[in-house]
């Protein structure tokens, strides 16, 4: 078996145009690079950043909803820290896609 069928010969692989690169070339015209259509995909975000974010936008809710019906502010912030405590726990601990 000849090496260069498999790219085993090279360390890094068979030798390729950029992925996102492609030379057309037209008749009677010099070539030109035309930008294939890129797929983009969402950052990795660690766990623990997520469940900080729920945590903080739903405590932060928990508290404005407190003040709003009325519960003195003192109250509400006490309230809103243990929510937050629990939700950033909860989402933390089981808050995650299973592996496919």
């Amino acid at each position: 078996m000849d090496e260069s069928e498999t790219g085993s010969a090279n360390f890094f692989g068979p030798v390729r145009a950029a992925p996102f690169l492609t030379k057309q070339r037209q008749a009677g015209s010099s070539s030109h690079v035309t930008i294939v259509d890129v797929h983009m995909r969402a950052p990795s975000i660690d766990p623990g950043v997520k469940a900080f974010i729920w945590a903080f936008l739903l405590g932060l809710y928990i508290w404005a909803g407190l003040l709003a019906v009325g519960v003195s502010k003192g109250t509400a912030l006490i309230l809103a820290l243990l929510s937050f405590g629990g939700i950033f726990l909860f989402v933390r601990l089981r808050g995650y896609d299973a592996p496919a």
